[in-house]
C-alpha cells in the first residue's frame, strides 16, 4: 500500500492478492484461500492448517506468510490486482512513515476490509469496497479504478527483418466486462494509429499491426483494455531478436534470357541465409530488341526491375521500348531518409528539436553524394517535411533554422509545391524575432515585428513595403527562397494543367509573408534575375488549390504596377507566397511554324549550293575570260563551298546535341564538349569564310570601279582574296578558341553546339566581324554607285568587263543589305528570345539563303545570295 498527498487528500494505492483472505483471530492471523486456490504442502505444515489437508494442500494457515507467499492457482491461472482509490481525507506526513502508529492503523483497517471482496462479484466488490472504506476512513472521490496487470505477454508476429510487419496481439486471459477502449503505448507514449501503425479493436481484444518494420520499433509495448469491471494490462518487450537488420542483397530482381534451341543457358540466383531460392518456368519468346548491361536482355514492353544501390531501398523498374530500356519507376530512397520518415509519422511535440537536428545532419550528408541522383529522397524528405510542420505547435528558432537547411536539397519540381506549403504551415508557428541566412545563402529568413508600416530590402533582390496598417506590435515572418524558382512548376491558373507553360519562367526569387493581422495592401519590387526577359510580366502567387491540388501560379489579388530598370513592381491585397512570371519564347504553335520554314528553306538551300558549284565548274572557262570576272567566280565558288560546308557542320552539331524540343523526354541537355567543340570551331571558320568572301567581292567592285587604271595580276588578286577569305577567319577562330576554351566558355553548355553567350560572350568573335564586313559592303556600294552617277563605269574598261562589274554591283547590293540583315535578325532573337516577329522572319530569311540563278546570253552561274528575293533582282532583272 502507498499513499501519496493530492490536494489535502489521500490517494490510495492497494495491492491485493486476490487468491487469498487473512483475518485477525484469536490466536493472531489466518489465512484463507479463495475458490480454486490452495496452501502448498511445506506452507500447510510450517504455519499449521485450520482445515483438513486434502493431497498434500489446505485451505487455510494459522499465519500471514512474511516472505510474501500466498496460495496457488487449483488448476486455474493466479493474477495480481491492483487498485486506486481517491479519499476525502486530510493527508498527514505521518503517512508516509510505515512506522509510525497512523500508518500501521490505516493499514490494518484496510487490511480488515479487503476480507469483504469476492473474486467472482469483482464488479460488486469494487461497490462494497467502496462503501466500507467510507464508512470507516473517508469517501470515495470518483470510482475504484482495478487494473490487471496479465503476467502472459502480448502475443508477437514478429517481422524477423526490418522492412517486414509486424503483428502485436492484446487478448485478455480473464473476463473484463465489456471493452469500451483499448489504449497502446510504446516506450511509455501513447501510439496514433497513423502511418505504418494500424490498430484493429474487438470484442475480443486487440490487434497492432506495424508495416514494414525497422530497428527504431525496438522497445516495450503495453495493451490496455478498457472494461466495464477492471482494466486489463498486457505488455511485451520486442528485442532485437524479434527485428533485426535486413541483409543487403544486390541482386537483378528480373532478367530476360536469349533461349536458343539445343543450347545451355546457365542461371544463377544467390541469396543470403535463412533465404531460400524458388524457380519458376514462365513462356518466352525469342528475339530481343533492349540489351543493357544494367536492365539485360528484353523484347518489346519486357519489364526489368532492379535493386538500387546499397545504401538505398526501393527498386528501378524499367519498359523495353522500341530497342531501348526506359525507367518507368524509381522508388530508391537513401535508407537513412526512409527510417527518418517512418519516424516521422510517430513523431511526438517533445521529440521535434532533436528530431529535426538529427535530420538536418543527414540531409547535409545526402548533398554530398548527389541527391539528384535520388529524386524519390527529395520528395521523402519534402514528406518529412510535411510530418514535422503537422504535428509541432510552436517553432523555436533552432528549429525553424535546421528544418530550412534540410529544405535546401530541393531539385525536384514534384516535390517543390508541397515544400513550400510545409514551409509556409511551420512559418504560422515561428515564435521570437531573429534572422537567420542558411550556409549557402539559398535561404534568408527574417522574424521581427512593425507598428503600423514595414519596410524591408531582402538580400537587394526583393523590396517589400507594407504601408499604413494601423496595427501595433505586429509580427512578421519573411523567408526568401532565391533557389526555389529553379525547381517551382511554372504553370498558372490559365494554362494547361497538363504541361509546365515552357513559355514562361519564374524570374524573381519565391518570398514567402506572413504576418498576425489582416494585411490589404502590400507592395513588392522584384530584381529579375534574367534582365532580357521583359515580356509580358505577371505578378503571381503559389495558389495549392489550383488543378485538384497540384497547385499553380495565380494572379487573383495581385496587379502589375510597373517594369523600370530591371525592377518589376507589384501590388496586392493578401499575403503568402510570391513571385513574377515573364514570357520566355514564342509559343508551341510558332515554334511548328518556324521548323516548317527552316527545314524546307535549308533543303533548298543545300541542293542549291550543290547545283551552284555544279554549274560553277562546267561553264568555268567560258565565263573567266578576264581577271575581273575570274576573281568574281573565284569568291562566288568559295562563298558557295564555304557555306555548303558550315550547314553540314551546323547539320552535325545538331544531331551531337539535344535539345527538348526533339527529346521532350530526357532530363540532361548538356552536350558533348570535346565533338560539339569540333563542330562549333568549323561551322564557326566556314561561316566567317562566308561573310570575308563577301568582302572581297566587295573590294574587288570598289578596285574595279574607283581604281580604274590600275592593273594587278590574277596571281596577286587571287592571292589577297585567299588570304582574306580564309586567312582571317582562320586567325579569328583559333583566337577565340585559345581564348575561351580554357575557361570551358568556348561553347553552349546545353541544348546547342554554338559559339557561347552568356558567360564568355564568345559569339561576338563571330557577330563583330561579320556585321563590320556588311557595313564595310555597304559603304563600297554607296561609293560605286556615287562614282557611276557621275561618270559612268570606268570609260575605258571594255564592254564584258563593264558588264561583270555591272553584275558585282547588283549582287553586291542586294546580297550585302539582306545578308547582314539575317544575321542582325539573329542577333536580334538572341537578345529578345521573345519577339515573335524576329524569329519568323529571321527563319525565313536564314534558311532561304543560297538559291538563285543569273542567265544571260553566254552563261549560267550560280551566286551566293539570299534565296527567293536574290533570283528576283540577280537573275530575272538581268537584261542579258
Amino acid at each position: 500500500m502507498t499513499v501519496r498527498k493530492t490536494n489535502y487528500m489521500c490517494e490510495i494505492h492497494c495491492v491485493f492478492v486476490w487468491s487469498q483472505v487473512c483475518s485477525p483471530s484469536s490466536s493472531g492471523y489466518q489465512c484463507r484461500c479463495e475458490d480454486q486456490y490452495r496452501w502448498s504442502c511445506d506452507q500447510c505444515l510450517q504455519y499449521t492448517s485450520c482445515d483438513n489437508i486434502t493431497g498434500d494442500t489446505c485451505g487455510c494457515i494459522n499465519a500471514i506468510p512474511p516472505d510474501g507467499q500466498y496460495c496457488q492457482p487449483s488448476g486455474q491461472n493466479r493474477f495480481n490486482l491492483e487498485m486506486t482509490v481517491q479519499l476525502n481525507k486530510t493527508f498527514t506526513e505521518t503517512l508516509k512513515d510505515p512506522t509510525s502508529a497512523a500508518y500501521n492503523n490505516l493499514k490494518n483497517i484496510m487490511t480488515t476490509v479487503t476480507t469483504e471482496v469476492k473474486t467472482a462479484e469483482l464488479a460488486e466488490a469494487n461497490k462494497e469496497f467502496s462503501k466500507a472504506v467510507n464508512s470507516t476512513i473517508a469517501p470515495v472521490i470518483g470510482s475504484v479504478i482495478a487494473l490487471y496487470n496479465s503476467e502472459d505477454k502480448l502475443g508477437i508476429t514478429p517481422p524477423k527483418y526490418t522492412g517486414n510487419n509486424m503483428t502485436l496481439k492484446c487478448e485478455p486471459s480473464i473476463n473484463v466486462g465489456q471493452i469500451s477502449s483499448v489504449e497502446w503505448t510504446f516506450r511509455g507514449r501513447v501510439i496514433k494509429e497513423a502511418g505504418r501503425r494500424t490498430i484493429t479493436d474487438s470484442s475480443k481484444g486487440s490487434v497492432l499491426k506495424i508495416e514494414e518494420a525497422i530497428l527504431r520499433d525496438i522497445g516495450l509495448y503495453q495493451c490496455t483494455l478498457m472494461g466495464d469491471v477492471l482494466q486489463f494490462r498486457q505488455e511485451r518487450d520486442v528485442t532485437g531478436d524479434h527485428i533485426q537488420e535486413a541483409p543487403i542483397i544486390v541482386s537483378e530482381r528480373q532478367i530476360n534470357v536469349k533461349c536458343l534451341e539445343g543450347q545451355t543457358v546457365p542461371l544463377k540466383c544467390c541469396v543470403q541465409s535463412p533465404f531460400k531460392v524458388k524457380w519458376s518456368i514462365g513462356s518466352l519468346a525469342l528475339g530481343f530488341t533492349c540489351k543493357d548491361g544494367v536492365y539485360g536482355n528484353g523484347r518489346q514492353d519486357d519489364i526489368s526491375r532492379q535493386q538500387c544501390p546499397t545504401y538505398q531501398v526501393g527498386e528501378k523498374m524499367a519498359k523495353c521500348d522500341n530497342g531501348k530500356w526506359k525507367l518507368v519507376e524509381d522508388t530508391c530512397v537513401i535508407k537513412v531518409i526512409k527510417e527518418l520518415l517512418l519516424s516521422s509519422e510517430e513523431l511526438q511535440v517533445e521529440d521535434v528539436p532533436g528530431f529535426v537536428g538529427n535530420l538536418s545532419v543527414e540531409v547535409k550528408k545526402v548533398k554530398e553524394i548527389n541527391v539528384t541522383q535520388s529524386p524519390h529522397t527529395i520528395s521523402t524528405i519534402v514528406e518529412i517535411l510535411g510530418n514535422i510542420a503537422d504535428v509541432t505547435l510552436e517553432v523555436n528558432q533552432p528549429v525553424i533554422e535546421r528544418v530550412l537547411e534540410s529544405s535546401e536539397c530541393n531539385e525536384n519540381n514534384n516535390a517543390s509545391s508541397d515544400l513550400l506549403g510545409s514551409i509556409e504551415l511551420l512559418s504560422e508557428k515561428i515564435v521570437g524575432t531573429f534572422t537567420f541566412t542558411s550556409e549557402t545563402g539559398a535561404i534568408l529568413l527574417n522574424r521581427s515585428t512593425f507598428d503600423n508600416s514595414f519596410y524591408a530590402n531582402l538580400n537587394s533582390s526583393i523590396v517589400l513595403d507594407i504601408p499604413n496598417t494601423g496595427f501595433r506590435n505586429v509580427s512578421i515572418t519573411t523567408i526568401t527562397l532565391f533557389t526555389l524558382n529553379n525547381v517551382m512548376p511554372v504553370r498558372s491558373s490559365s494554362s494547361n494543367p497538363n504541361n509546365t507553360d515552357p513559355v514562361n519562367a519564374l524570374n524573381a526569387a519565391v518570398v514567402l509573408i506572413r504576418v498576425n493581422e489582416m494585411i490589404r495592401n502590400v507592395t513588392l519590387s522584384y530584381t529579375k534575375l534574367n534582365p532580357t526577359l521583359t515580356q509580358d510580366p505577371q505578378c503571381v502567387f503559389w495558389n495549392f488549390k489550383l488543378f485538384n491540388n497540384r497547385g499553380a501560379w495565380d494572379s487573383d489579388g495581385c496587379e502589375f504596377v510597373s517594369d523600370i530598370n530591371d525592377t518589376v513592381t507589384c501590388r496586392c491585397d493578401h499575403l503568402t507566397s510570391f513571385s513574377i512570371l515573364m514570357s520566355t519564347g514564342i509559343p508551341k504553335e510558332f515554334k511548328e511554324l518556324l521548323d516548317l520554314i527552316t527545314y524546307i528553306g535549308v533543303g533548298i538551300s543545300l541542293a542549291s549550293l550543290v547545283i551552284c558549284l555544279i554549274i560553277e565548274g562546267y561553264v568555268w572557262k567560258a565565263i573567266t575570260k578576264n581577271s575581273t570576272a575570274f576573281m568574281r567566280h573565284v569568291s562566288i565558288i568559295n562563298t558557295a563551298l564555304s557555306l555548303l560546308i558550315a550547314d553540314i557542320c551546323f547539320i552535325i552539331g545538331a544531331a551531337i546535341a539535344d535539345n527538348p524540343a526533339e527529346n521532350p523526354e530526357n532530363k540532361n541537355f548538356n552536350v558533348p564538349v570535346e565533338s560539339c567543340s569540333t563542330a562549333t570551331f568549323f561551322m564557326h571558320f566556314f561561316y566567317l569564310a562566308v561573310f570575308f568572301w563577301m568582302l572581297v567581292s566587295g573590294l574587288l567592285l570598289f578596285y574595279r570601279t574607283v581604281m580604274v587604271f590600275s592593273h594587278m595580276s590574277k596571281s596577286v588578286m587571287l592571292a589577297i582574296g585567299f588570304l582574306l577569305g580564309y586567312g582571317c577567319p582562320l586567325i579569328i577562330a583559333v583566337v577565340t578558341v585559345a581564348a575561351t576554351a580554357p575557361g570551358e566558355g568556348y561553347i553552349r553548355n546545353k541544348e546547342a553546339c554554338w559559339l557561347n553567350w552568356e558567360q564568355t560572350r564568345a559569339l561576338l568573335a563571330f557577330v563583330i566581324p561579320a556585321l563590320s564586313i556588311v557595313c564595310i559592303n555597304i559603304i563600297i556600294v554607296i561609293v560605286v554607285l556615287f562614282k557611276m552617277l557621275r561618270r559612268g563605269v570606268g570609260d575605258a574598261a571594255q564592254r564584258e568587263e563593264r558588264h561583270t562589274l555591272v553584275v558585282i554591283l547588283r549582287c553586291v547590293a542586294i546580297l550585302t543589305p539582306l545578308f547582314g540583315l539575317t544575321w542582325s535578325l539573329g542577333v536580334g532573337t538572341v537578345l529578345d528570345s521573345t519577339n515573335r516577329g524576329l524569329h519568323i522572319v529571321f527563319a525565313l530569311f536564314n534558311s532561304l539563303q543560297v538559291f538563285a540563278t543569273i542567265k544571260n546570253n553566254k552563261i549560267t552561274t550560280c551566286s551566293y545570295i539570299a534565296g527567293f528575293f536574290i533570283l528576283v533582282f540577280g537573275t530575272l532583272f538581268d537584261s542579258k
